[in-house]
């Protein structure tokens, strides 16, 4: 007779947000944050040196529901990130296309497109 594998659903949620799974998150936001901080665009290194994490705690929905998740989060809090990471417009309203520097690092299907567009641009 074969085993039985039965997850237990209580243990497992126990295991996402415990203490271990926070700073395993904590840690890989971190090595993002120091990533981003290498790979952001710099003219004064203010925004490449405001980066930094906290821990989370991410509401996940899953087929049985919604979970709660240990997360880390990387957060920029100079005033121009937003616009230096999405895009602005530009003196005379001329568009200035975005640097896209967390969401590269996140694997965002439009980052990648837009550095891809980028780098054609510039050969």
């Amino acid at each position: 007779m074969p085993a039985r594998f039965e997850i237990d659903k209580r243990g497992a949620q126990a295991l996402l947000v415990s203490s271990g799974m926070r700073a395993a998150m904590l840690a890989a936001a971190q090595e993002v944050a120091q990533e981003a901080s290498r790979t952001a665009p710099s003219r004064s290194g203010a925004l490449g040196g405001s980066y930094r994490t906290e821990s989370a705690t991410a509401r996940v929905r899953t087929r049985d529901g919604a979970t709660e998740r240990a997360a880390g989060r990387v957060v920029n809090d100079s005033p121009y990130a937003a616009a230096v990471e999405f895009g602005h417009a530009g003196p005379g309203g001329a568009p200035v296309a975005g640097a896209h520097t967390l969401g590269r690092l996140a694997g965002s299907k439009r980052a990648r497109a837009a550095g891809r567009a980028r780098s054609r641009r510039s050969r």
